[in-house]
């Protein structure tokens, strides 16, 4: 039981390392924002998916999800251990990891098989309509 106190030793230490570090933090000046009002957006489709649709969709989420589970959680320990191992100093690259494992689209929905896409003017480029 001699663990306890020096993890906790080592919590503060880390703790207030990490605090000194805040204020230097907090005085830096966040980039500029893109104006999102100017952003086109496509109007959504008013049309229920399809049955195949919604059947591709859990049946793609029914692997999907504990797929990007499993890599969030090893790019998340990776990205730890990265950060601990390189003392900080290569946090963009564990944010990066950690990004390509929790990043993105997690849940599949049926509007997402069910869309409206033309096909690549390269496959097309051959096929004379």
């Amino acid at each position: 039981m001699r663990l306890a106190p020096r993890l906790a030793a080592v919590t503060t230490l880390l703790g207030l390392v990490i605090g000194s570090f805040t204020s230097q933090l907090g005085a830096q000046t966040p980039a500029a924002l893109p104006d999102i009002m100017s952003i086109p957006v496509s109007p959504a489709s008013t049309s229920p998916p399809s049955a195949a649709a919604t059947a591709g969709a859990v049946a793609i989420n029914v692997f999907r999800v504990p797929g990007k589970a499993f890599l969030c959680g090893l790019g998340t320990l990776t990205a730890g251990g990265l950060m601990l191992l390189t003392f900080g100093t290569q946090y963009r690259a564990a944010s990066a990891v950690f990004r390509e494992g929790c990043g993105g689209k997690w849940v599949i929905g049926p509007s997402d098989l069910d869309r409206d896409v033309e096909a690549p003017k390269a496959i097309s480029a051959g096929n004379p309509s």
